[in-house]
């Protein structure tokens, strides 16, 4: 069964697909109408991706259902996603055309596959294994029966006691920062780039930017072991803000 939906990103959507085999598609006529492309760079950018060597491989035509009825709507796998943006070469009269089309690619290449794959999995399939690994239905059931019981001698309780604590480790060690600390985390990124190329509107800005942001997340990942600063946990988000402040291109390898 195929499943479709819309997808909240930043003031956008994106068009994803789950196909009858669990993997995820963007639809990149629905994105590319987002990024602000008028119809021939639609074109263009469909008949690039059906000619490049890798992207092609990651192309799957769909007949996805409309106000005026199925059509057929190319999509791109999720994994091929980041590539795909990475290669859209901006023209001199595009950013005439679209201003902000820089600012959203960056935001395109490094979250839009996150955000696609999360919507259709994180919800109830991360929050289901997260239940399953921890045992938290059954150690809380576990646990309501000990606490009934009577009698409960001063050993037994204090076997509770510590399962409850080893559960509550558990649960803080698998804990990611919640959607307003990786907004604020974004941000800080966000300004320390324009920081170090000298603002948003310089040519040095434009020139390096998608560099930079590439390189600072990427230390970012090596250095808190995570794979996205979104999977960040709580109790280093002090640290990670200092981190991204302190941050300069080359220094963190």
């Amino acid at each position: 069964m195929i499943e479709t939906r819309e997808i909240p990103f930043y003031n956008d959507t994106l068009l994803g697909v789950k196909d009858e085999n669990g993997n995820v598609w963007l639809s990149i006529t629905h994105t590319c109408k987002e990024l602000g492309f008028n119809e021939r760079r639609i074109r263009q950018q469909g008949e690039k991706i059906r000619i490049d060597k890798v992207l092609s491989k990651g192309v799957r035509k769909f007949g996805l259902p409309t106000n005026g009825g199925e059509q057929n709507t190319y999509c791109l796998n999720e994994k091929f996603v980041p590539l795909w943006f990475a290669k859209i070469t901006l023209t001199k009269k595009m950013q005439e055309d679209i201003p902000d089309v820089f600012n959203k690619l960056e935001k395109y290449q490094l979250e839009a596959a996150d955000t696609l794959h999360k919507a259709f999995y994180e919800t109830n399939e991360q929050k289901e294994k997260l239940h399953t690994d921890l045992n938290i239905k059954g150690d809380i059931s576990d646990l309501k029966f000990r606490f009934d019981a009577v009698n409960c001698s001063i050993n037994h309780h204090s076997e509770i006691m510590e399962r409850i604590e080893k559960l509550a480790l558990q649960i803080i060690d698998t804990s990611t920062i919640n959607t307003q600390q990786q907004q604020k985390l974004y941000k800080i990124a966000k300004d320390r780039i324009n920081l170090l190329l000298g603002g948003a509107h310089s040519e040095k800005y434009r020139v390096y930017a998608k560099s930079y942001f590439i390189n600072l997340w990427n230390d970012f990942k090596k250095y808190f072991f995570c794979g996205s600063y979104k999977d960040l946990n709580p109790f280093y988000f002090e640290k990670a803000k200092n981190f991204i402040n302190e941050w300069v291109y080359g220094t963190n390898k």
